[in-house]
């Protein structure tokens, strides 16, 4: 979904589902996504301790080249729960910017994590939100 939105609000950006500490490279900044499905993980033949600690290990490394990460949570509440907190955590306490659509954050578990960490939080109304967002942080990227 978020790849769409990239495309939409015209931000060149290369969508990576396996991105890994040598998928850095040049990058200016990574969007990660947080959420899981038990569905997409199987589509994708992995498990969830893996994508876990693949997870972590690009983030750190992101973290030490000092390229900032952003995170969208765009599913709302259907991409939270026991299967996809552990991802929006990792998500969540890596990234420099945290965007989540309404309904994703109604516990505030990801406000409290921005708070803590003292990153930006940015709450969007809905998924098309996420284009206002992706034009104020990468308004130079445009095609």
């Amino acid at each position: 979904m978020l790849k769409g939105l990239c495309t939409r609000a015209g931000v060149d950006a290369k969508y990576r589902p396996f991105a890994n500490t040598d998928s850095i490279g040049d990058v200016k900044s990574i969007i990660i996504v947080g959420g899981a499905s038990s569905k997409g993980l199987g589509a994708a033949k992995v498990d969830a301790g893996g994508e876990e600690s693949r997870a972590k290990k690009l983030l750190a490394a992101a973290k030490k080249a000092k390229i900032p990460i952003v995170m969208f949570h765009v599913g709302g509440d259907a991409r939270r729960g026991a299967l996809s907190d552990p991802f929006n955590k990792i998500a969540a306490e890596g990234a420099d910017i945290i965007v989540v659509a309404k309904g994703g954050d109604d516990d505030g578990f990801f406000k409290k994590i921005a708070e803590s960490r003292k990153v930006r939080y940015i709450p969007i109304e809905n998924t098309a939100g996420a284009l206002i967002v992706l034009n104020e942080l990468y308004p130079k990227m445009k095609k």
